[in-house]
């Protein structure tokens, strides 16, 4: 796996962070607390994709550019 750049970890913890914020400002019901558990997932297993693959991966700088805490 080629090792993104941090322009690209940056941009894809941003789009991670818009669809989280987005998705709490909706009010749906129960099918929002689905979809934000769903991109909380998603943001979760990129993270360890990301750290297994990039010893230089600032792990914690992108969960929080995500919106999310470890």
């Amino acid at each position: 796996m080629k090792v993104l750049t941090k322009g690209q970890y940056e941009g894809i913890g941003r789009a991670l962070n818009e669809m989280l914020t987005e998705t709490l400002a909706t009010e749906f019901g129960d099918s929002t607390n689905i979809a934000y558990l769903a991109q909380k997932l998603a943001v979760s297993k990129l993270y360890r994709l990301f750290k297994d693959n990039d010893p230089n991966f600032k792990g914690e700088l992108w969960l929080s550019q995500c919106g999310v805490t470890e």
